[in-house]
């Protein structure tokens, strides 16, 4: 099972992760404390599954990991990315629902334009090592 969330939530008074003044290592980490924190709330069911979770943290959204496919970044974006990712993926309207998502991240299934974009993104190059080997 593949866990996602979006950092830029982290902050809300009912999650309480600090975005902020961390490195996104940091930040990563702590969101995954939290995670496990609330589900293993009430029973052990993290550990007793741990195995089978993959978290899947993406600084501060999702869309920054697509947008490298879209435009050459020189710097990491973590901010703004689902607006930048409107303007540059021209042939494709950016809408949050899964036709899209599933559209706008079709090169990730070829490791020729994957592999470029895990570099451009340190959250993204995250969760892609800690995907078992066989996956990728």
């Amino acid at each position: 099972m593949i866990v996602q969330i979006d950092t830029d939530i982290s902050d809300h008074v009912n999650f309480d992760v600090l975005k902020y003044k961390l490195l996104t290592e940091e930040l990563i980490e702590k969101v995954i404390e939290k995670l496990i924190e609330q589900i293993d709330s009430k029973v052990s069911f993290y550990e007793e599954n741990k195995e089978k979770i993959i978290f899947a943290i993406s600084v501060h959204s999702l869309e920054c990991w697509i947008l490298p496919l879209y435009k050459d970044l020189k710097k990491e974006k973590v901010t703004g990315c689902f607006e930048a990712l409107q303007i540059e993926s021209k042939s494709i309207k950016v809408k949050k629902d899964y036709d899209t998502y599933d559209k706008l991240t079709r090169d990730f299934t070829k490791n020729k334009k994957l592999m470029p974009i895990i570099a451009k993104n340190i959250s993204f190059g995250v969760f892609i090592s800690s995907l078992p080997a066989e996956i990728i």
